[in-house]
């Protein structure tokens, strides 16, 4: 195996194993705390977090071999408040990301379009490979989780220690202790 389907195979690993952890945590909560977004501290709940999160990844999935459009997100509010549909689309997303980097025989090039801050508001498209992405990806899920954890903790609901912390973290708190 080469070095880049290696690094590939771990980021898709990483990001399956993400979203295996929302949806696990989403399972763990009742399904009024999912959708809940009125509280005297938020107005973008679990349920809205989770929802972005994975539109992120069905774009990545949806475009791969043409072009990732992060612009063109699906925003489907069944996702948003449906926690056992949403659980099963965080899963199936896993699933198509295996499937992805195991038809690949290298770190296949991407090309991306999103939106800038310009005066039209048109967007740019630009070169990027499935690697990238995968590790933006990842890092995009663990900031919005670590959001989800301060809603849920607002709410008097404990989430594991882990949840929404990035890897290198954990490994510099475990040997800083």
């Amino acid at each position: 195996m080469s070095k880049s389907n290696h690094d590939l195979a771990l980021l898709v690993e990483e990001n399956a194993g993400l979203l295996e952890q929302g949806a696990q945590l989403i399972e763990s909560i009742g399904p009024d705390t999912y959708r809940r977004n009125s509280h005297e501290f938020f107005t973008s709940g679990v349920g809205k977090h989770f929802r972005h999160v994975l539109d992120f990844y069905d774009r990545l999935i949806e475009g791969f071999g043409t072009i990732v459009d992060y612009e063109s997100r699906k925003r489907d509010q069944q996702v948003e408040s449906d926690p056992v549909y949403a659980v099963e689309t965080a899963r199936r997303h896993a699933t198509a990301l295996e499937k992805l980097a195991s038809g690949s025989d290298d770190d296949p090039p991407a090309a991306v379009r999103l939106e800038v801050l310009d005066a039209d508001g048109s967007g740019i498209e630009t070169r990027s490979t499935i690697a990238r992405e995968l590790a933006a990806l990842a890092s995009h899920t663990i900031h919005h989780y670590a959001i989800i954890a301060m809603l849920l903790r607002v709410q008097g609901i404990e989430v594991d220690h882990s949840f929404g912390v990035a890897p290198s973290t954990i490994r510099f708190l475990a040997k800083n202790r």
